[in-house]
């Protein structure tokens, strides 16, 4: 995906993934492949005889890139949870209405909201209608089609960095130097 990225000098695009599009195993680059393959393969409207004559090869791999990351700075998931006083902690819990009302209230629709086996929110899906081709990028918002499986109350909303670092405890202070590199 970066190579298809760089060929159309998508830089700042590149840039963007790296920064948002993460996957919590660390590698990027098998997440944005099976989003590609998973869900651009299916919007028939990114077809390449979609585009007409003027089709280059995997441009239709850019756009959806493009469009995907449009779709994510209008969708400010972190921003409007942390409006609503629901921020990452180590400690505290959130009930499934408390979130659910932050989003569905900026959003104007009902999300779905994924919780992990440990009750620690996992996702969050924003339904739309789209009307005419995915390049015209005209989303209408609508409520979820799927209810939320996280428990009513208890929900977690861990940093990220105990994804990275499962099992550490980020108020003690490390006092020795990391380990220098051996090549």
């Amino acid at each position: 995906v970066e190579q298809v990225l760089q060929s159309f000098g998508e830089d700042e695009l590149i840039a963007n993934m790296k920064k948002y599009w993460k996957n919590m195993n660390g590698d990027d680059a098998s997440l944005w492949k099976h989003e590609f393959n998973k869900h651009g393969t299916c919007v028939n409207t990114i077809n390449p005889s979609c585009y007409g004559d003027d089709f280059k090869t995997n441009q239709n791999v850019v756009d959806y890139f493009k469009i995907a990351m449009n779709l994510y700075e209008k969708l400010p998931t972190f921003e409007w949870l942390s409006e609503a006083g629901i921020v990452p902690s180590h400690d505290k819990t959130y009930t499934k209405d408390e979130i659910s009302k932050a989003l569905a209230d900026k959003f104007g629709s009902e999300v779905y909201i994924a919780c992990d086996r440990n009750n620690g929110l996992q996702e969050v899906w924003y339904f739309h209608q789209l009307k005419g081709s995915l390049l015209g990028e005209q989303f209408h918002h609508i409520d979820s089609f799927s209810n939320s499986k996280c428990p009513n109350q208890g929900i977690k909303f861990v940093p990220k960095d105990n994804y990275k670092n499962p099992g550490t405890n980020p108020s003690q202070t490390k006092t020795s130097s990391p380990p220098k590199p051996t090549g």
